[in-house]
């Protein structure tokens, strides 16, 4: 269990850091309405709180106009 809330972790600063870099830095709160996702839920991930499913993955990755697998590159 302490391996998949280390992985969850990871994930979320990457998420972040590709939603700043992003050009239109996105807020959470806005990723996660144009994902059509709960608003708080970047959030969660971000910090960790919350493993996402591969859906969710998919869902972000458009929105951020990249590949699902930039986003498990960490």
């Amino acid at each position: 269990m302490e391996i998949d809330k280390k992985y969850c972790k990871h994930f979320g600063k990457n998420l972040r850091r590709l939603r700043l870099a992003n050009e239109k830095k996105l807020s959470q709160h806005q990723l996660s309405l144009d994902a059509g996702l709960d608003k708080n839920t970047v959030g969660n991930i971000e910090r960790g709180e919350k493993n996402p499913t591969i859906t969710t993955i998919k869902a972000l990755a458009k929105v951020l106009k990249l590949h699902p697998k930039d986003l498990l590159d960490f």
